[in-house]
């Protein structure tokens, strides 16, 4: 039936850029945007600023291992531990990285042209490919992951215990 008006509220929050994803984790909202944009607030309504080591447009983040992590359209992924100060443990390969999820084993970020990086533990990533589409989504069902993509490309990435990956169109 839709929202009604009194169960949301627009606010405008002390950036002009914009803000591309949202994580509420370890009992802190973390907004990530556009040139490095990194918004932390403890309640959803009063934001601070935090410094950032990128200027690279954050697409999307994640909680994962005991850290935030936060992917960019230049492929750089930053990590931290509170929210707070951040760093870079990927420099930019250039490749466009649009979503991140975790299994409780590995870590997926997935992006341009097929491109899947994964870890094991936030600091070492190795580069995979899934065919040649993009990859725009991604999402973690216990240890399987299932992503989507351009020309509505289905992916499962597969169980992390057997490695499998298979990809198919959706068809309606």
């Amino acid at each position: 039936t839709g929202l009604k008006p009194d169960a949301y509220s627009i606010k405008i929050r002390q950036t002009n850029q914009n803000l591309n994803d949202i994580i509420y984790a370890n009992n802190l909202y973390v907004a990530i945007g556009n040139s490095g944009e990194i918004l932390t607030s403890t309640n959803g309504i009063l934001w601070e600023h935090q410094s950032s080591p990128t200027s690279s447009h954050l697409t999307a983040i994640t909680y994962a291992f005991n850290k935030y992590i936060a992917v960019s359209n230049n492929g750089t992924i930053i990590t931290s531990d509170d929210g707070k100060s951040w760093e870079i443990v990927k420099a930019s390969s250039g490749e466009y990285l649009y979503d991140i999820a975790a299994t409780k084993e590995k870590i997926y970020a997935v992006g341009k042209s097929g491109i899947v990086y994964t870890s094991l533990d936030t600091i070492n990533w190795t580069k995979e490919k899934v065919g040649n589409r993009d990859l725009t989504g991604i999402v973690t069902v216990g240890n399987v992951v299932y992503g989507v993509g351009s020309g509505g490309l289905w992916v499962t990435l597969g169980d992390i215990n057997n490695k499998s990956a298979s990809t198919k169109d959706l068809s309606f």
